[in-house]
């Protein structure tokens, strides 16, 4: 992973585009995706360098210009790890457990986190919430979805694990609860969070609608400000066409909208189809 080094001009191209987004075309949330922490994608941002404050800045000041706000959406996806350095072999996939399997047409062997691994990605909230703060960021979209690290925990199917991070659904779902409370502390309160959420993996041995009311239910409580419900498939090889249809997608996200609104209704809940 690499500091942000463009022009001035480059810049300023990049960021016009999505101020013109929110001042011509009525957008009013902007949700900029990145790297989670510093072993992470090398074509993502990622808010843990501070010589990246000053193209974050650029990009907020020019929403907050037309009128709009911006958020982060943080994630670790273990397809795209980055490299040891420019030109090296990649880094090895961080996951909840050693897991062997195939997507689309890559094969991909993952490493099992140790307790110090997954603290220190935990800890990684203490350099980059306040560097997204003092970038101007409204918000910050924790992900949970597309396979990323927060799902593979919560997953049965990929979280193997027998200590407190695996097993039953509420300790499969630690590390999600612990990481809004962070993300506030971090950003000594200043930023909104929220998570964007898989509703059901569609996977044998994944976990399914039910799991994810349970689990969002324990999300909204552990102080999550909004949810963004997704439907998407984390092995498109191994699901059902009748899946697919937005019945099904509509079933599953509207039982899971409820249990995000349990909570008097105070957390707003959108969802998407990621199919």
């Amino acid at each position: 992973m690499a500091c942000i080094s463009l022009s001035q001009q480059t810049l300023r191209r990049l960021c016009a585009l999505p101020g013109a987004r929110v001042r011509d075309n009525g957008c009013g949330l902007v949700i900029c995706s990145m790297t989670a922490s510093e072993r992470g994608r090398n074509t993502q941002p990622s808010p843990y360098l501070e010589e990246n404050i000053p193209a974050f800045r650029a990009l907020a000041d020019g929403i907050h210009a037309a009128g709009g706000k911006i958020f982060a959406q943080l994630w670790y996806w273990w397809g795209t790890v980055g490299s040891w350095q420019p030109y090296s072999p990649p880094l090895p996939p961080l996951s909840s457990s050693k897991v062997q399997f195939a997507y689309g047409d890559r094969t991909v062997s993952t490493h099992e986190m140790s307790r110090d691994e997954i603290h220190g990605m935990l800890d990684r909230s203490r350099v980059r919430r306040p560097n997204l703060r003092k970038a101007g960021f409204d918000g910050i979209m924790l992900h949970a979805s597309h396979g990323g690290l927060i799902e593979q925990f919560l997953s049965p199917y990929f979280n193997q694990r027998t200590d407190e991070y695996g097993g039953s659904l509420e300790n499969r779902n630690a590390l999600s609860c612990r990481e809004p409370a962070r993300c506030r502390d971090a950003s000594a309160g200043q930023l909104a969070v929220g998570i964007r959420f898989n509703c059901d993996e569609m996977l044998p041995g994944g976990y399914r609608t039910d799991d994810a009311r349970q689990a969002l239910s324990r999300l909204v409580s552990a102080d999550c400000s909004t949810t963004s419900i997704s439907t998407w498939r984390s092995n498109p090889t191994n699901c059902i066409t009748a899946c697919r249809r937005c019945s099904c997608h509509l079933m599953c996200t509207n039982r899971c909208r409820d249990s995000a609104s349990g909570s008097g209704g105070r957390t707003p809940c959108s969802a998407s189809w990621d199919g």
